[in-house]
């Protein structure tokens, strides 16, 4: 008996019948990343990646905006863990030590183990130029996330600089 909720897309690239599997951002990337080893970025489409993780294409768009982004989930993971140092430090704080601390959260996140794939595999699969324009999208949409979260912790510098109020 076949455990539906783990079952793949069959080797003819139909779904599975049964109750659905459950799906993450994870389960779509991998997805992804096999179907680009095997046709290439270029010709792989979100159709392919869809069947190859037995959902429908409205699923995949539900979690992705386009195939390039599932190439961006860790980082988006780091930067996430990065606002969160950032949002939970007390306000007042030295810029400085709040940087620090959030590039340090990032960086448990990505780690020498979690390597992103598409840094060692675009030249693979054919997609570095793509991924170069999409990263950088990702990357200003990640520092202005960054930014607004300092931005947050730290007063104004008119606020910084205006002399305490008499006692």
């Amino acid at each position: 008996m076949t455990d539906r909720s783990t079952a793949t897309a069959s080797s003819s690239g139909t779904p599975p019948r049964g109750r659905p599997r459950a799906v993450s951002r994870e389960m779509l990337q991998e997805a992804a990343f096999e179907c680009f080893i095997e046709h290439g970025y270029a010709k792989t489409t979100v159709e392919h990646i869809a069947t190859r993780a037995g959902v429908g294409r409205s699923t995949f768009f539900g979690y992705f905006g386009g195939k390039a982004d599932v190439f961006w989930i860790d980082l988006e993971d780091a930067v996430a863990a990065a606002v969160t140092t950032l949002d939970d430090a007390p306000i007042g704080r030295p810029a400085m030590t709040l940087v620090r601390e959030a590039i340090l959260a990032a960086a448990e996140r990505l780690g020498p183990d979690r390597v992103p794939w598409p840094l060692t595999q675009a030249p693979l699969i054919g997609a570095d130029e793509p991924l170069r324009a999409s990263a950088a999208g990702i990357v200003a949409e990640l520092s202005a996330r960054i930014a607004a979260a300092i931005a947050r912790r730290i007063p104004p510098a008119s606020a910084a600089l205006a002399e305490p109020a008499a006692a």
